[in-house]
């Protein structure tokens, strides 16, 4: 996977079979609608064995969820009966949407769409334009709209020449005016249909990006394993004594471990509490919500640190693309400039611990 920068056909189908896929999708129309500690957990052990392929499960099954908020009816119509729910998009808004009778003509170029190779259906995020440009909300925000189009309608690029994550296929694609029917769009503030808890418009953000946490946070429980399988037992070139035996890789194995495992405490705590919450009925989810995102971007950053300790310890050797620890650095520093590891999230999150409301979605 790694050399032909894709997940092979055997690994996709093995996801695809298991159900991973449609694990957010609602059980109404014939998804799994799984808790999203489960979730997190699937996702976490995938990542331990190969970062691209958590990342690509973790991608797919949340853009699966955002397909369960059209009407029952639209889902069933798109994605059929027995549920085959393989969707990649770009939630960036660089889309533009001009309303037209029926719908709306989409032009746009849209960016890192992991597990495009292997989707039936593409969603993105466009901006609401008429004749005088973006349409403002009350606000004076701009509007956006989320659009489903099957992926033979849109121009995919081969832009995904990446440092790690080489195999998640993020590529980038284009729509060239492309028509689209009002029922296959939602926006982010609808009241979906679904009542369940896994689909309260609140906690969405917190649901997406729990798996991204597990992802990182399996990457760097799967470096710790190949560190210390692999590589410990081993010298460098400027030393003959065993890694295991030197003082500093003693000290940077426990820092390394410390980071991993408060960080995944906290993230399944947190989330965990969301959940709760959530399913008892409760209305002000602030709190819950602000430390679930703190923990997400504590995961982030974890993670990071704990592979670059690791890094370190392993000697120069581990520079080469031979080395065992050399992909685990690349796919972390990639994996890590995901928005859920901003950190935004910390100020936002202070916002909220200061009674406060911040800008923007999820809060």
């Amino acid at each position: 996977m790694e050399s032909q920068r894709r997940l092979s056909e055997p690994v996709v189908r093995g996801m695809a079979d298991a159900g991973i896929f449609k694990a957010y999708y609602p059980r109404s129309v014939g998804g799994l609608e799984i808790d999203p500690l489960a979730v997190m957990e699937v996702v976490e052990e995938i990542s331990r064995a190969d970062g691209s392929a958590g990342w690509s499960a973790m991608i797919t099954c949340v853009a699966g969820n955002v397909g369960g908020r059209l009407k029952n009816q639209v889902a069933l119509k798109l994605f059929g009966q027995s549920a085959d729910v393989r969707v990649a998009g770009s939630v960036i808004p660089r889309g533009e949407a001009q309303p037209v009778d029926g719908g709306f003509r989409v032009s746009g170029r849209f960016t890192f769409a992991s597990g495009i190779d292997y989707a039936n259906w593409l969603v993105c995020h466009c901006i609401v334009f008429d004749d005088q440009g973006p349409k403002l909300s009350d606000d004076g925000i701009p509007q956006t709209l989320i659009i489903f189009l099957p992926k033979e309608e849109a121009d995919v690029r081969e832009t995904w020449t990446a440092a790690g994550m080489c195999a998640t296929r993020s590529h980038d694609f284009y729509l060239h005016d492309v028509f689209i029917p009002g029922e296959r769009t939602l926006r982010l503030s609808d009241q979906p249909e679904e009542t369940g808890p896994l689909f309260n418009p609140r906690t969405m953000l917190v649901y997406f990006w729990g798996p991204f946490a597990t992802c990182l946070l399996g990457i760097g429980r799967g470096a710790m394993d190949t560190f210390l399988e692999s590589v410990a037992g081993s010298g460098t070139n400027m030393s003959p004594t065993p890694i295991r035996d030197r003082p500093a890789v003693h000290a940077a194995v426990g820092n390394a471990e410390a980071a991993l495992s408060s960080a995944r405490a906290y993230v399944y705590d947190a989330i965990g509490n969301v959940w709760k919450a959530a399913c008892n009925g409760e209305l002000d989810l602030s709190q819950e919500i602000a430390q679930a995102r703190l923990a997400v971007a504590i995961a982030s950053r974890e993670s990071a640190r704990a592979i670059d300790l690791l890094f370190e310890a392993a000697g120069t050797t581990a520079v080469y693309a031979s080395h065992p620890m050399e992909r685990y650095h690349r796919d972390i520093h990639v994996a890590t400039k995901h928005l859920g590891g901003s950190p935004a999230n910390f100020e936002m999150a202070g916002q909220v611990l200061l009674g406060l409301k911040p800008a923007g979605p999820g809060w």
